[in-house]
């Protein structure tokens, strides 16, 4: 895994961590994966296909192991711009669902980033 698979398990599994993966949501994954094709080295269909069936307990962890690999590959910079691309996603359905929440606080712990301010920045 390199920090762009990472990403994108991150970003699956919050899309997917209320039960169903929206068209909306697709488009911020996609959005991120053309934003980062030149740094891409993994077929995104196949990790997808690989996080389909997670069931949610196993999700959360993870969430937890992606968002911890993220954070010793990426610089801070890299974390604030995948914590928005995770933000638009949550909000992209037009609801926040109380396990999205409870994920989207999950990066926040991994990375030492206070989650309400980050969002009252937003």
């Amino acid at each position: 895994m390199d920090k762009f698979e990472a990403a994108l398990r991150i970003l699956y599994l919050l899309a997917s961590i209320d039960g169903e993966v929206n068209g909306a949501e697709v488009k911020i994954i996609m959005a991120y994966l053309k934003e980062n094709q030149v740094e891409i080295s993994f077929d995104h269909r196949s990790v997808i296909q690989n996080l389909l069936f997670m069931g949610k307990e196993k999700a959360k962890i993870e969430l937890g192991t992606a968002a911890m690999y993220y954070k010793e590959s990426s610089i801070p910079e890299e974390r604030i711009n995948l914590l928005d691309f995770a933000a638009n996603l949550l909000a992209a359905d037009g609801k926040f669902d109380l396990e999205e929440i409870r994920a989207f606080n999950i990066l926040g712990e991994k990375w030492d980033i206070d989650i309400d301010e980050f969002m009252k920045n937003r």
